[in-house]
C-alpha cells in the first residue's frame, strides 16, 4: 500500500519521464493494467456497470 495511482506507476516505478509515457513497452503496460485491478479492488472501486432504470420511463412504455 504505497498509494501510487495507476497512472503514475510508469513514472514512479519504471522511471519513464512523464512527457514520454507513450514510449513504455508492452510489458510495462501489462504490469500497470494488473496493478490497476489490484488498486481498484483495494480502494473499493466497483468495475461492474450498474444501470438504473427510472420507474417513470419504464411505466411510460407499458
Amino acid at each position: 500500500k504505497c498509494n501510487v495511482q495507476p497512472r503514475d506507476v510508469l513514472v514512479t516505478v519504471f522511471k519513464i519521464p512523464a512527457s514520454d509515457v507513450a514510449s513504455a513497452g508492452a510489458r510495462e503496460k501489462s504490469i500497470v493494467s494488473h496493478y490497476k485491478r489490484y488498486y481498484e479492488w483495494e480502494m473499493g472501486i466497483d468495475q461492474i456497470p450498474s444501470v438504473v432504470r427510472p420507474r417513470r420511463a419504464y411505466s411510460r412504455y407499458r
